[in-house]
């Protein structure tokens, strides 16, 4: 129980100390350069987009190798079919999530 004490009382008083520290930082520079909400929202919808769609050329490289297996492995017909009929749902929700995004940004005058 002692121990558990000195534990908790020493982190608190570890980020206690650190606020004062970071109190007395009067210019921090914005490391991702963006100002406002709206900058931000389609800043990650942009990325998020570019990394679903990455995932989607593998999907489909990968549904065409099972496709291509198919001949010696029969159930690799319908895992085939099943990847890229999931890969393009992926994409088409990805593409229809930034463009929504980009609709609401409209929309709100951002």
């Amino acid at each position: 129980m002692k121990k558990y004490l000195l534990v908790c009382t020493s982190a608190a008083l570890f980020l206690v100390s650190a606020v004062h520290v970071y109190a007395q930082i009067n210019n921090i520079p914005n490391p991702i350069g963006l100002q406002t909400i709206p900058q931000l929202i389609s800043a990650v919808a942009t990325y998020v987009a570019a990394i679903v769609g990455s995932l989607a050329v593998i999907m489909f490289i990968l549904a065409g190798i099972f496709l291509l297996t198919s001949g010696l492995y029969p159930e690799n017909l319908q895992r085939g079919k099943d990847t890229l009929k999931w890969a393009a749902i992926g994409l088409v929700i990805a593409i229809s999530g930034a463009g929504l995004v980009a609709l609401i940004r409209n929309i709100l005058g951002g």
